[in-house]
């Protein structure tokens, strides 16, 4: 599964290197990683009810090297410091968490057009202002802040 963010700032990486992170191993918790690829039908716990079974198939989880995280931005200095040692953003834990994820299945890059064409989910982080105190928030339509 190809996960794209488009932005990487402030939201855009934190979350996506929490996800990352979590994402392989909350597939099915207390798994040993060994076993997250394995099919619905391998899988420990009650079985599904067969109602469930016929709308949705047969289950099956994405193992970790099938999950790839994707940061993306147009601006090169950004993506440069989230791929360096110096991170553009402090919160705590964060540089251990990019740290972890980093080349595994988190990646950051400007390849905005290829990513997101390749990818099965995409998550578009708003560019968001504050208003001066006492102004209305500017109205904008949907994905106008993508253009």
């Amino acid at each position: 599964m190809n996960i794209a963010c488009i932005g990487a700032g402030y939201v855009g990486g934190p979350t996506m290197a929490m996800v990352a992170l979590k994402c392989p191993g909350e597939m099915r918790r207390g798994e040993p990683p060994e076993a997250w690829g394995r099919g619905a039908a391998d899988a420990p716990g009650p079985p599904r009810g067969a109602r469930a079974a016929r709308r949705l198939g047969p289950a099956r989880r994405a193992s970790p090297a099938e999950i790839t995280v994707t940061v993306l931005d147009i601006n090169e200095a950004r993506i440069a410091a989230w791929n360096s040692d110096s991170l553009p953003i402090y919160e705590p834990g964060l540089d251990e968490v990019v740290k972890t994820c980093r080349g595994r299945n988190l990646f950051f890059s400007t390849d905005c057009e290829a990513h997101i064409r390749d990818a099965d989910v995409i998550f578009v982080r708003w560019p968001a202002s504050t208003p001066p105190p006492g102004a209305p928030a500017p109205a904008r339509a949907p994905g106008e802040g993508t253009r």
